[in-house]
This record gives structure tokens, sequence and C-alpha cells, in this order.
């Protein structure tokens, strides 16, 4: 006896579509984050032995580009993360169809400076609205991290 499945609305597609276009954003924001924290943590540790090996002079270069690049690095995840849970967002509001319009890039770097001040004082909120925004904010912690490093290593050098 052969049962017969009744074929999916075309609305259920789009809706199982958006779920899994969510889904995939997530997961890759997550890799990215999981990317950044090995890559930060090799870097810090470097940064520190050659705080600590250094006797002269002669590693200073070295030390002022490893902090420097992981400053950069730190602000450069920051973005990408902080833009792709965005996108994340859009398509679980079912938006994403909708053109981005001009100046859509200048919005979202004044909204992540507003929502990283609202992370600090409301991250209940965001972990209920929007899910993986730890990947963009621990990233600003880590940021802040290197800042102190090497204003630290600067003034006891």
């Amino acid at each position: 006896m052969t049962t017969k499945r009744a074929k999916p609305k075309p609305n259920e597609n789009l809706n199982r579509n958006w779920v899994d276009q969510f889904y995939e954003e997530i997961n890759q924001v997550l890799h990215r984050f999981n990317y950044f924290l090995v890559s930060t943590s090799f870097m810090f540790v470097a940064f520190v032995a050659l705080i600590t090996s250094s006797k002269s002079n002669e590693l200073d270069w070295i030390i002022k580009a490893v902090s420097i690049l992981g400053i950069i690095l730190s602000l450069y995840f920051f973005q990408i993360n902080y833009q792709q849970t965005r996108v994340a967002h859009t398509v679980r509001e079912e938006k994403l169809n909708i053109p981005f319009k001009g100046g859509e890039t200048e919005r979202w770097a004044l909204d992540s400076l507003r929502d990283v001040v609202r992370y600090i004082f409301k991250p209940g909120y965001f972990a209920k609205e929007r899910p993986a925004s730890h990947t963009w904010f621990i990233p600003v912690l880590f940021t802040l991290l290197w800042i102190f490093s090497f204003c630290w290593w600067l003034l006891n050098n």
C-alpha cells in the first residue's frame, strides 16, 4: 500500500529556504569566529613571547608589527561578523530580497558602534533577539586588549 505524500505548498518551501539560509549564515559566522579565536590566540602568545624574550630593542619592530596586526585583525573580524549577522537577521525577517539603498554601509558602521554600546548594557536583549551577536562583540574586546597591551609595552619599554 502506497501512501501519498502531500506536496508542500509553495510558501512552505519558501519558508524552509529562509530558515535554511538563516542557519547557513549563522554557521558561517560561527566558523569564522572560531578561526578568529585561534588566530588571535596564536598572535597573542607570540606577542607575549616576544616581550618576555626581548632583552634589547632589536625585536621592537616585530612586537609593534604583531600588535598592530592584532588590532587590525580584530577590527576586521568585528566588521565582517557584524555585517554578516545583520544579513542573517534580514534573512530571518525575510527581507533579504529587498535591494540595498545607497549609503547602506555607512549606516551599518554607525549602527555597529551603537550596538556595541547597547550590548554592554543589555546583553540579554542581544542574546534573545540577535543570535551570534557575541561573534562581533568579542573582537571588540580583543581590540581593546591589543590596544591596552601595546600601550602597556610602550610605557614599560
